[in-house]
C-alpha cells in the first residue's frame, strides 16, 4: 500500500515561490558564467596555449584551430563544443532575465531588488550608449586594446606576440565579442557600455547592502556615478572597468560570508579577485591585500584561535590567487618571463613616473590661488571641484574604516554584512588611489570614486539624526557630496553633450570597422578626420591583406604615445610586438634596436609615422637622446604621402 505516502517536494505558497524563482535565477546566472568561460577557453585560451607550447610537434594541429581552420576532427569537435557552450550561455541569460522580470510582480522586497537593479542597468546603458559609441576615436587606450583581440583571433598571444603592461583578460574579452558580433568598434564600444552598466549596478547593489534601511541612498549613488560615467570620458577598453566590478561583487560576497560564516562565499569573493587580477594584475594584488587585512582584522576582533584563523585567511587568498597564476603564468613563460619582469613590474616601480608623471593636486592648488588672486570665480570653482574630487574618495573612506572598524570591534564575535562591506570597501579605496600616484587625473581616479559612492551612503547614515543640529549636518554634509559629485564632472567635459550632439547632427567619417562613430565637432576637426580617413583607404589600398605595418612616431627619441587604432582600422598585422609603443621602452635603445630588427626581418614596406609630440612636464617633453630607429627608417625608407600630420613612407627598392 502506498496510498498514504505522500512526500512534498513543493508547496504552492507564495514563500515557496519566491524561494523556487531566486533559486532558478542563481542556477542560471551560475550557468551562463559556467558556460561563458567554458566557451572561452574552448575557443581561445587552450587551443591557442596548447599551439604555442607544442608548435611543430604531435600537437601542432593546435595551429590550425587559431587560425579558424576546423576541418581536423579535433578541430571539429572543440567547434562544437564552442558553439553548445555560448548556446547554453544565451538560453540561461534570457531564462534569468526573464525571471527577474516576473518577480517583479512580487510584493516581497527580496524579489523587488532584481527589478530595481535591472532598472539601475536600463538606466545606465540607455544613457551612456549614445555618449560613448559617438565619441572620437581614442587612436592610443582604446586603439592597442582592439588591435589586440584583432591579433588574438589572428593566432597571437598577448605578452609574447604584443606588448601587454597589465593582464590578458580585457583582451580576450573583446576578441569573445568580436568573435560574436563582428570585428567593429560598435561591438567594442558596446561591450564598454555593458560594463559600465554592470558597474553601475554594482555601486547600487553594494549601496542597499551598506543602508539597508533606505530606498533613497541606492538612487542617489547610481544617479552620482550616472552623471560621473557620462560626463567623465572613459576610454573603451579600460580594464579597471571589468576590474572593479568584479572587485565589487567579490565585497558582497565576502560581507555574507563574515556575518553568516559561509565558507563558499569567502571562497567565491577569492575567486572574484583572481579574476580581476587577470584584466588588470595590479587590481588583483590591491583586492588579495584589502581581504587579507579585512579578514586579518575580522579574526583578532573575534579573538579566533589559530587554526579558524589559517583556514579563513587560506580561503582568502589562495584559491583567488591560484586562479591567477594558472591562467597568467603561462603567457608570461611563454612570452619569456625575465623580459615581462623586466618591462612590466621593474618599469612600473622604478621607471614609468619619469616617463609618464602628470600632477593633479599641486596645479590644482595653484590654480586655486591664482584664480582667487585675479578675482576669477569661474576657474575658482572649477579648480576647488578638482581638488574635491581628489579628496572625496579618501574621506569617505577613511571615515567609514573609522565607522566600520569600532563596530566590528566592539561586537567581538558578531560582525554585521554592512561592517564587513564598509571596511574592506574602505581599505580598497585607498589601494586604488594608487592609480594616481604617477598619472593623476579624472580617469585614473574613477576606480577609487566608484568604489567610494556606497561609502559616502554608509558614513552619512551612520551619523545620528536625532537632533536638529545633527540633521542639519547630515544635510550639509550630503549637499557638500552632491556638490563635488556634481561640479567635477561638469567643469572637466561641459562641452562633451554639445560636442556629441553636433556630431551625430552632422554625420560621421566614413571609416572601415568604425560605421557608428560621429567623428566632426568643427570644421577643423572634420578636415582632420577625413585625411585620417584616406590614411586608412590608401594603407588599405598599398598593403595585402595579412601583410604587416608599422605604425610609430615621427621622433622616436620623443615617444608619447603612437597610433595602434591604425593596426585595427586597416585590418593589418603589426610588424613589431610594439603595438603599443611606451616610453621609456620602445624609445630605449634596445627597444629601437629591436624595432628596427623586426622591420629588417620581415622586410616591411609600408611604415606610417605620426607627427605626435608632449608638452607634458615629464621626460616625454624632451629627446632621450636615442634615433637609432629614426636613422633607419631614414636609410631604409623614403616619404611618400601626408595626410594630416601622418606620413606614409615606403621601403626602398634599391
Amino acid at each position: 500500500m502506498t496510498a498514504g505516502l505522500h512526500i512534498t517536494l513543493f508547496d504552492d505558497t507564495p514563500t515557496d515561490r519566491r524561494r523556487l524563482t531566486t533559486v532558478l535565477i542563481r542556477l542560471s546566472a551560475a550557468t551562463v558564467l559556467i558556460a561563458v568561460l567554458a566557451w572561452l577557453v574552448l575557443e581561445f585560451i587552450a587551443p591557442q596555449i596548447l599551439a604555442a607550447a607544442y608548435q611543430g610537434r604531435s600537437f601542432a594541429i593546435f595551429n590550425s584551430l587559431i587560425t579558424g581552420q576546423r576541418d581536423h576532427p579535433v578541430g571539429e569537435y572543440l567547434a562544437a563544443l564552442s558553439r553548445l557552450t555560448r548556446n547554453v550561455a544565451f538560453f540561461f541569460l534570457a531564462l534569468a532575465a526573464i525571471l527577474a522580470i516576473l518577480a517583479s510582480a512580487a510584493k516581497h522586497p527580496s524579489q523587488r531588488r532584481p527589478v530595481a537593479l535591472f532598472l539601475a542597468f536600463s538606466t545606465v546603458a540607455v544613457v551612456l550608449s549614445p555618449l560613448t559609441i559617438s565619441e572620437p576615436i581614442g587612436i592610443f587606450d582604446e586603439g592597442f586594446v582592439v588591435s589586440g583581440a584583432m591579433l588574438i583571433r589572428q593566432g597571437a598571444l598577448p605578452i609574447r606576440d604584443f606588448f601587454v603592461i597589465y593582464g590578458p583578460g580585457q583582451y580576450y574579452l573583446t576578441a569573445a565579442v568580436f568573435t560574436l558580433f563582428g570585428e567593429d568598434l560598435l561591438s567594442s564600444r558596446a561591450l564598454h557600455v555593458l560594463l559600465m552598466a554592470l558597474l553601475g549596478v554594482a555601486v547600487a547593489a553594494c549601496t542597499s547592502a551598506l543602508v539597508p534601511r533606505s530606498r533613497v541612498w541606492p538612487l542617489l549613488t547610481t544617479l552620482a556615478y550616472l552623471f560621473a560615467g557620462g560626463t567623465l570620458w572613459i576610454n573603451p577598453g579600460y580594464a579597471a572597468i571589468p576590474a572593479v566590478l568584479l572587485l565589487l561583487a567579490a565585497g558582497m560576497a565576502y560581507a555574507q560570508w563574515a556575518e553568516a560564516g559561509t565558507g563558499y562565499k569567502l571562497l567565491g569573493a577569492s575567486l572574484l579577485v583572481g579574476l580581476a587580477g587577470l584584466f588588470r594584475w595590479d587590481f588583483g594584488v590591491f583586492g588579495f591585500l584589502a581581504l587579507t587585512l579585512t579578514t586579518g582584522f575580522l579574526l583578532v576582533a573575534r579573538r579566533a584561535g589559530r587554526n579558524l584563523a589559517g583556514r579563513a585567511l587560506g580561503t582568502a587568498i589562495v584559491p583567488g590567487l591560484a586562479l591567477t597564476v594558472v591562467v597568467f603564468t603561462p603567457f608570461i613563460w611563454i612570452g619569456d618571463a625575465t623580459r615581462w619582469f623586466t618591462e612590466v613590474p621593474l618599469f612600473l616601480l622604478l621607471e614609468l613616473k619619469t616617463w609618464r608623471n602628470l600632477e593633479f593636486v599641486t596645479p590644482t592648488l595653484l590654480s586655486i590661488e591664482q584664480s582667487w588672486s585675479a578675482g576669477n570665480s569661474l576657474n575658482f570653482s572649477g579648480a576647488s571641484a578638482r581638488l574635491a574630487y581628489a579628496a572625496v574618495a579618501p574621506c569617505a573612506a577613511l571615515a567609514a574604516i573609522l565607522i566600520a572598524g569600532r563596530q566590528v570591534w566592539r561586537t567581538q564575535g558578531k560582525t554585521d554584512r554592512t561592517d564587513a562591506l564598509a571596511l574592506l570597501l574602505g581599505v580598497m579605496v585607498f589601494f586604488f588611489l594608487n592609480q594616481m600616484r604617477t598619472r593623476s587625473g579624472f580617469p585614473q581616479g574613477f576606480p577609487a570614486l566608484v568604489a567610494s559612492l556606497p561609502l559616502i551612503a554608509y558614513v552619512l547614515a551612520a551619523i545620528p539624526t536625532k537632533a536638529l543640529t545633527q540633521r542639519v549636518a547630515v544635510v550639509m554634509l550630503s549637499a557638500a557630496f552632491a556638490a563635488v559629485l556634481v561640479l567635477a564632472p561638469l567643469h572637466v567635459m561641459q562641452h562633451r553633450l554639445r560636442g556629441v550632439m553636433a556630431g551625430s547632427a552632422s554625420g560621421g567619417v566614413d571609416l572601415p570597422r568604425a560605421t557608428t562613430m560621429h567623428l566632426a565637432r568643427s570644421p577643423e576637426g572634420r578636415r582632420a578626420w577625413d585625411e585620417y580617413a584616406e590614411l586608412v583607404q590608401h594603407v588599405r589600398n598599398t598593403t595585402r591583406p595579412g601583410e604587416p605595418i608599422f605604425s610609430g612616431v615621427a621622433n622616436t627619441s620623443r615617444l608619447f604615445i603612437n597610433d595602434a587604432m591604425l593596426y585595427f582600422l586597416t585590418q593589418r598585422p603589426a610588424a613589431t610586438r610594439w603595438v603599443e609603443m611606451e616610453p621609456g621602452l620602445t624609445s630605449s635603445e634596445r627597444g629601437q634596436r629591436e624595432v628596427s630588427a623586426d622591420l629588417e626581418r620581415l622586410r616591411v614596406r609600408v611604415l606610417v609615422l605620426a607627427d605626435i609630440t608632449s608638452s607634458e612636464p615629464n621626460a616625454t617633453a624632451r629627446s632621450n637622446g636615442v634615433t637609432v630607429l629614426d636613422d633607419y627608417i631614414r636609410a631604409r625608407y623614403k616619404p611618400s604621402k601626408q595626410f594630416g600630420y601622418y606620413r606614409v613612407w615606403m621601403r626602398r627598392t634599391d
